[in-house]
């Protein structure tokens, strides 16, 4: 079988390594993605069974409004083979998405969809779109429900969008020397607690380091000068982790101990016997504060949460069922 995969975030390292690993399950498979997004850019590249073509879009950076240009005529091309399965890596409130099911219809290719919306959005063609795919793959137990609720009766799964590559992110072998107390990765934003984490760093001359637009195959090293990984995302009217937060997840690959928040699927992907999980509506600083200094007084086994993510989150366990699952087509 032939498979088709087109998603704005094809571009970034961690979805490439995840597509690579799903490849190994088909006989082809083409990745498409934005020519620029956001800084960064899937660049075009043809091996053996694996082809990745990066395309213009329109309204980047939009993900309700984008695009992708000139998808039918990269089809077109000799390389290209036959496409037997679809996997539309788009919300289905993006245009993109109505765009990419046209596409597919006439291509004649089966249509998967993928959505970890965890917030109901209204959207005037939500049956119409939903129902046009002939499954569904959830993010999360909310994501789920959303789709139940709209009334689609095909074929649904859950399983998360990509897995962690757990040979890149794993402990060193040799430990360096930990630098920092805390370290934070991702988006510096309120929604993702970073005004928390600063405010408990400065009152306890905590040493933080943010990470934000490192190249993705620098993050174990950096995340290896630190004792303990930590991020309080929380709860919006318009987001709520619609994952266990995949800097958390790479973490605690990386035998990192993680602090964390009870936010959005989080407690879904993560139990507590792994991480540090607060709850978002106690004193969060005092919370944090309080964790932290229990983590750093004391010698954390994170052996088992490690083994954990390998046998859960891994890209050969995830890209192992996200196969099975488009099979059954």
């Amino acid at each position: 079988m032939n498979l088709l995969i087109a998603s704005h975030s094809a571009c970034h390292e961690r979805q490439l390594l995840f597509y690579r690993e799903l490849s190994k399950h088909f006989d082809n498979t083409v990745v498409i993605g934005p020519n620029k997004w956001a800084g960064l850019s899937l660049q075009n590249s043809t091996q053996e069974g694996f082809i990745t073509r990066g395309l213009p879009v329109v309204n980047q950076g939009s993900l309700t409004l984008f695009q992708f240009i000139a998808l039918e005529t990269t089809l077109q091309l000799p390389i290209i083979p036959k496409i037997d399965l679809f996997l539309i890596q788009e919300e289905w409130w993006s245009r993109a998405t109505e765009n990419l099911l046209a596409t597919a219809n006439r291509i004649g290719a089966k249509k998967i969809l993928f959505t970890w919306e965890n917030i109901h959005r209204p959207y005037e063609r939500e049956k119409e779109t939903i129902n046009q795919a002939d499954a569904i793959i959830c993010g999360n137990n909310d994501a789920e429900q959303i789709i139940r609720d709209s009334g689609y009766r095909g074929f649904i799964y859950q399983l998360p969008q990509v897995g962690i590559d757990t040979t890149l992110f794993s402990p060193p072998p040799e430990s360096p020397e930990k630098i920092h107390d805390l370290v934070f990765c991702g988006r510096p934003v309120v929604e993702k607690g970073i005004d928390t984490i600063q405010e408990a760093a400065k009152n306890n001359n905590w040493k933080l380091l943010i990470l934000s637009n490192l190249s993705y195959r620098e993050l174990p090293a950096q995340l290896a000068r630190a004792r303990i990984f930590v991020t309080l995302p929380k709860d919006t009217p318009y987001w709520k982790e619609q994952s266990g937060g995949y800097s958390s997840l790479e973490a605690l690959s990386c035998g990192l101990p993680v602090i964390t928040t009870d936010c959005g699927a989080i407690p879904q992907y993560i139990p507590k016997r792994i991480a540090k999980i607060l709850k978002q509506e106690t004193d969060m600083e005092k919370a944090l504060t309080a964790a932290v200094k229990k983590l750093l007084s004391s010698q954390s086994d994170t052996a088992g949460a490690r083994q954990y993510i390998v046998e859960n989150y891994s890209n050969q366990v995830v890209a192992k069922h996200t196969a099975e699952a488009m099979e059954e087509l």
